[in-house]
């Protein structure tokens, strides 16, 4: 079973620069958090805060599930940077027109998807 704890010092994933992932699901905010198992080290993630909801983030991975005892990588999860091949997150949704602003979390570029 998986835990998780809050950080609350710089982002440990992406240096100084903070960034407000959105889940790519719900598109609510996620908080970054220290995920933390037995069988592997602790490293942060964003984890959407939707009592039921599964999704976590992290630069290198892309959007994921945590579920049970395990992280669930799936093919939709992970939009690439076009300029660094980083993955994006999403930082805006416009819900009257569902556009999704992506940005990279390494170089700042921007994509619009709909």
């Amino acid at each position: 079973m998986f835990a998780v704890t809050v950080d609350q010092g710089a982002s440990a994933m992406t240096g100084t620069t903070k960034i407000q992932p959105l889940c790519d699901r719900d598109q609510s905010p996620m908080s970054e958090m220290i995920l933390e198992d037995r069988l592997i080290e602790p490293f942060p993630v964003y984890r959407c805060q939707m009592s039921d909801c599964t999704r976590a983030y992290t630069t290198s991975l892309g959007y994921f599930n945590v579920e049970g005892s395990g992280i669930l990588l799936d093919k939709f999860g992970k939009q690439t940077c076009p300029d660094c091949e980083a993955s994006m997150y999403l930082a805006a949704y416009n819900p009257e027109t569902e556009d999704e602003i992506w940005r990279c979390a390494r170089c700042g570029q921007e994509g619009l998807a709909a």
